[in-house]
């Protein structure tokens, strides 16, 4: 009798706990329902947003991307995530012109506005790629405070570090500080750290896409871009390509035509009769200048300033990316 007993509680307290159990997957499933139905308001409420704060030209190059960048070469099968594609047409583009052609409108945007000044300086062989027996570095000046967009923000802490370090040496020397150009390579390494800072871990993917997803980024928190929904941990974990705001990209189209308007005039006024003979959008194709520049017997005077600093971006960044492990390395 006491072991019917016994068996009839133990079965009675198994029911109650199935009850209980069951009530709480439903309570869960319930409260999991709702948090979904609220992150799609505040999606929702966020794709409904207005734009806000004005694009400069990385965000323009960034937008226009089918203006400024040559398409993607032909070549072997290319990961999904080693791609790069224009926001507006969805055409896939070479990844690394698209971050050199960036910066490249940017420092031409700084020098058209008196902001910086480009001088070539002689120098020592480096004997390391892309350029091994270049005589000659591209040394940047800042002659006042840089406007406030993504691309400047960085290049002027990168400014402020060089600044720092100048000081600091001259201090030890007893000698005044003086702010004078720093070699433009140092400066561009300085400023992808100051970006990579501001920067998630799943965001990171190589220099030439951490160029353009700093200012993807920026374009996300001011509405011209969204984010895909991402249901899945996973999903939030890697990197969506965002989908252009249309309508207010659309805004921007005679703005983005009077960079590269400004960007071509740049290339004929400045560049050598190979650079201006070049058919590449943007401010060209980086083996679109003189070849000749890039010898050991080239002489250090006059040379043409688009060419020097197209050539300097790309050995830059190609130094960059060499330093990078190949197998992390995206588009």
């Amino acid at each position: 009798m006491l072991e019917l007993v016994v068996l009839l509680f133990l079965g009675g307290v198994a029911a109650a706990a199935i009850y209980v159990g069951r009530a709480a997957l439903r309570g869960l499933a319930t409260r999991a329902a709702e948090a979904d139905r609220g992150l799609l308001r505040e999606r929702a409420a966020a794709a409904r947003r207005d734009v806000s704060g004005p694009v400069w030209s990385d965000g323009l190059v960034y937008l226009f991307a089918h203006e400024f960048v040559r398409p993607a070469r032909s070549r072997a099968p290319t990961p999904e995530h080693r791609r790069a594609y224009a926001p507006l047409t969805g055409e896939e583009v070479d990844a690394q012109d698209w971050a050199e052609q960036i910066v490249y409108a940017s420092c031409v945007e700084l020098v058209r506005s008196g902001h910086l000044t480009l001088e070539v300086r002689e120098s020592d062989p480096t004997f390391m790629p892309p350029y091994p027996h270049k005589r000659w570095a591209l040394h940047v000046r800042r002659t006042r405070p840089l406007p406030s967009a993504p691309l400047p923000d960085a290049l002027g802490c990168a400014f402020d570090l060089a600044a720092q370090r100048e000081s600091r040496a001259e201090r030890k020397r007893g000698r005044p500080t003086q702010e004078e150009g720093h070699p433009f390579d140092v400066l561009l390494e300085d400023a992808l750290k100051v970006m990579r800072q501001e920067m998630s871990f799943w965001q990171k993917a190589g220099v030439y896409a951490d160029v353009r997803r700093y200012i993807e980024t920026q374009l996300v928190e001011s509405a011209y871009l969204h984010l895909p929904p991402r249901e899945t941990w996973l999903e939030r974990l890697r990197h969506s390509r965002p989908q252009p705001n249309t309508p207010a990209v659309q805004q921007l189209a005679q703005r983005a035509a009077v960079v590269a308007r400004r960007v071509r005039e740049f290339r004929q006024e400045h560049g050598s009769p190979a650079a201006a003979a070049g058919d590449s959008p943007g401010g060209g194709a980086a083996d679109e200048v003189d070849p000749s520049l890039v010898g050991d017997e080239v002489v250090v005077e006059n040379l043409p300033l688009h060419d020097c600093l197209r050539i300097s971006i790309h050995e830059a960044l190609a130094a960059i990316r060499q330093l990078e492990p190949s197998e992390d390395i995206g588009a």
